[in-house]
């Protein structure tokens, strides 16, 4: 299925631009412009988490399978948020091992704060980290890459060797590929 719509929007591009495209344009066409390039709704996920996946490969992303009991930590502590007055709203950080859902409007911060907690947990616990490891489920479409690398610059220069040595992402557009 994938092949076929990766091959619909390629013939489109080629038609409409005269030229080939990456899996880096195709992240970057809006739903109308890949049903106009003729890939039907039900293929448009499929194809995105394709997609998706491509471009994390070619940016040196592994994935591991991993399960939750793999990941979850044994015991309690708090993981800092990088942000020491959200720390103090906080009590001190997030409360780990458990589950923590962010909410907000849109534009918010949500992504940029759930990016930035997934390359501190892997910080040692005297910077505030777990010295652990983060499953990230993106759920917007395609991942924000570029930003990522940005914020991962960022915890090199602080000490942390390999950001996505420990890093478990999963791209699920939509609730139906959580099962």
């Amino acid at each position: 299925m994938e092949e076929r719509a990766l091959q619909a929007v390629q013939a489109y591009e080629a038609r409409r631009h005269g030229r080939t495209v990456c899996c880096g344009d195709i992240l970057q066409m809006s739903e109308a412009e890949l049903y106009a390039a003729g890939v039907t709704p039900n293929e448009v996920t499929a194809l995105l988490r394709f997609v998706s996946d491509q471009v994390l490969a070619e940016q040196g992303f592994s994935f591991v399978p991993a399960t939750a009991a793999s990941i979850h930590a044994d015991e309690h502590r708090l993981l800092s948020t990088g942000c020491t007055v959200l720390d103090a709203a906080l009590q001190g950080g997030i409360d780990c091992p458990g589950i923590t859902e962010i909410a907000g409007e849109s534009a918010s911060g949500k992504t940029q704060l759930c990016m930035q907690l997934t390359l501190q947990a892997q910080m040692p616990p005297a910077s505030g980290g777990l010295g652990g490891c983060a499953l990230y489920i993106y759920t917007e479409g395609t991942f924000p890459i570029r930003r990522f690398r940005q914020l991962a610059s960022y915890y090199q220069e602080r000490g942390l060797t390999d950001p996505c040595e420990k890093l478990y992402i999963e791209v699920c557009p939509t609730a139906d590929l959580l099962s």
